[in-house]
């Protein structure tokens, strides 16, 4: 970015703005590496008749949630 008389400010950290950045290298590091990710898509409806308020639910949501992601990685 340019202010001030065509003078380049930096951030405060001495990094140039996101902007400015040059990205030099990245192609080549994207390209010689090779990941396998898996997706997946689920939908789970749950009834909680026993629930008196979303406050319930949400403790009951979060606990299945946080379970799931410790026994399989999943989130």
């Amino acid at each position: 970015m340019r202010h001030e008389g065509d003078r380049v400010r930096r951030h405060q950290g001495r990094r140039c703005h996101r902007m400015l950045q040059e990205h030099r290298g990245r192609t080549h590091a994207r390209l010689s590496t090779r990941q396998t990710m898996i997706v997946g898509v689920m939908q789970v409806e749950i009834a909680i008749d026993w629930s008196q308020s979303l406050k319930d639910k949400r403790r009951v949501v979060k606990s299945l949630r946080d379970t799931l992601h410790h026994h399989h990685m999943v989130s």
